[in-house]
């Protein structure tokens, strides 16, 4: 995926060089003291007594401590963000924030670490918050880790970081901060569902009601699906006993499907140019449904599948299925924005370039059923006459994706 780096497992956030990256600032606390200090100070110079004077200084030492204090804890730490390889929306998120003492001498007490995540991509829908993870105690030449979890609502590319560690130690009243500006980017997959036995079912037949050719056995069975009679080259392993007694007549068990012809699936990402609510559901319904076929494919011994994405742009990935290419395919999803152009049939086009005639072609549109009715399907099948038999049309707005697909 161009323009979107892969997120690495590790990033090493650089420590502090000099005090000149540290800030320093007054507490709430710090400006109520200081505001006692001036008062007695006040008194002192204009009443001339000397103990006030002994007072006003004995109070301007913890002042000073505590900005010392708050600067040398800050100083030689280095930070470590652990982000997980990968991750869909929904699921449970990890991150691993460790620190570590490149002093010899002096623990770092008190330290508070205030992350930033931000969702960067799609764009259109922002979505921020900031975590804050405790370091209570860090040894001198010691390391101390800590971590958090939580749920990313939405597939996107989010970014993490600025890192910013903070202390009040040891009085409160003066606040050090040190901001590790390094930032590191984590794409968020769509949350992926469960296909029911309909999506087997038809991918096994085609859109005329016959059997594909995907329906064919293989030399090794798949998972055990029905029951059929037996028809001549079918292999005698495959013969259902009992059932054979009970029919009078030879049956055998029908497996899944173990070789299938080349796929291609179509996903049409079209909104106005100002959704409502349920659009934006129905949209993502439609991503989610996509990546969870793909990573179907990818666990069964499939022919080459090809993806074309036409929303905003039309991006198209293929290739034989794998993990790799539903990595690929996710990622591509993860990102996908839609649009109020028309890109759908330039996409078919551009599919209908590609593969071979014949070729079964799954269009999932997030366009209201309605309007597909009034403008018909013709211009799909027209832009790949020779597919026509094998293009099948799925609505994500209705009961129809139903059939095929729930979401986890």
């Amino acid at each position: 995926m161009s323009g979107i780096p892969r997120p690495s497992a590790r990033t090493e956030l650089p420590a502090p060089a000099d005090i000149g990256q540290i800030g320093v600032g007054i507490c709430r606390e710090g400006w109520y003291f200081i505001v006692v200090l001036a008062f007695i100070a006040a008194g002192a110079i204009l009443r001339e007594v000397n103990l006030l004077f002994v007072l006003a200084g004995l109070m301007m030492g913890p002042l000073l401590v505590n900005w010392r204090m708050a600067v040398v804890t800050l100083r030689d730490l280095r930070w470590t963000r652990k982000l997980p390889d990968s991750i869909a929306a929904g699921d449970t998120l990890h991150v691993d924030i460790a620190i570590e003492s490149l002093r010899q001498s002096m623990d770092s007490w008190g330290l508070v670490a205030t992350e930033r995540i931000e969702r960067i991509a799609p764009a259109g829908d922002p979505w921020a918050k900031d975590v804050e993870i405790r370091f209570p105690h860090v040894a001198a030449g010691d390391s101390q880790r800590e971590g958090y979890e939580g749920k990313l609502p939405r597939r996107g590319v989010y970014r993490f970081g600025p890192l910013v560690v903070r202390t009040r130690f040891p009085l409160g009243l003066v606040e050090g901060q040190y901001t590790a500006d390094e930032t590191q980017e984590l794409i968020v997959c769509p949350r992926l569902g469960r296909l029911t036995r309909s999506w087997l079912r038809l991918l096994q037949i085609g859109p005329s009601g016959s059997e594909s050719k995907a329906h064919q056995q293989g030399s090794v069975e798949g998972e055990f699906f029905g029951i059929r009679d037996w028809q001549p080259g079918d292999s005698r392993r495959w013969i259902h006993w009992k059932t054979s007694a009970r029919r009078q007549k030879l049956a055998v068990r029908q497996f899944e499907i173990q070789h299938r012809p080349d796929l291609a699936i179509v996903l049409d990402l079209w909104q106005p140019e100002v959704p409502s609510l349920e659009q934006e559901t129905i949209l993502e319904r439609a991503v989610s449904f996509v990546a969870t076929a793909v990573h179907d494919l990818a666990q069964r011994p499939t022919g080459r599948l090809l993806v074309a994405i036409a929303g905003k742009t039309i991006e198209i990935l293929s290739g034989g299925s794998s993990q790799s290419l539903y990595r690929g395919v996710a990622e591509l999803l993860a990102v996908s924005e839609s649009s109020s152009e028309d890109r759908r049939d330039e996409a078919i086009a551009e599919v209908r370039r590609r593969v071979a005639p014949g070729t079964m072609t799954l269009i999932v549109t997030t366009r209201p059923s309605g309007r597909l009715k009034q403008d018909p399907a013709a211009p799909v099948v027209g832009a790949i006459p020779e597919m026509a038999r094998e293009v099948v049309t799925i609505h994500a707005d209705g009961e129809e994706l139903g059939q095929y697909y729930q979401e986890g």
